[in-house]
């Protein structure tokens, strides 16, 4: 069974990994430390923050706590960007098993 920081790491690796391939630039992501902060992109001219909850299925990922969303709405708004949360549902090999969902954080 895989530990919560295992989980996180690879839902985090999908996301990351998609936007990547969608030509969004990584510039802060803690790949050690799953979910301890925002990774921080860029896509075109506009900067986001981004927060990535994953589950095992038949889990599914919480949301964003209160404070998560404060948190990542300040660092956001500190430099004009946009503030997202991502959800991943992983397999038990900790690939992806359903569609990443996005929701804008207002």
């Amino acid at each position: 069974m895989a530990t919560a920081q295992e989980i996180g790491r690879a839902g985090e690796t999908l996301v990351v990994s998609s936007l990547r391939s969608k030509g969004f630039t990584v510039f802060r992501w803690d790949e050690d430390a799953p979910g301890a902060g925002a990774i921080e992109m860029r896509g075109g001219k506009k900067r986001f923050f981004l927060h990535v909850k994953a589950a095992v299925a038949p889990d599914k990922p919480k949301g964003l706590t209160l404070d998560e969303k404060v948190r990542i709405k300040i660092r956001a708004e500190a430099v004009k960007g946009e503030a997202w949360a991502a959800k991943v549902t992983l397999d038990p090999s900790l690939g992806a098993a359903a569609s990443t969902t996005w929701r804008r954080i207002l």
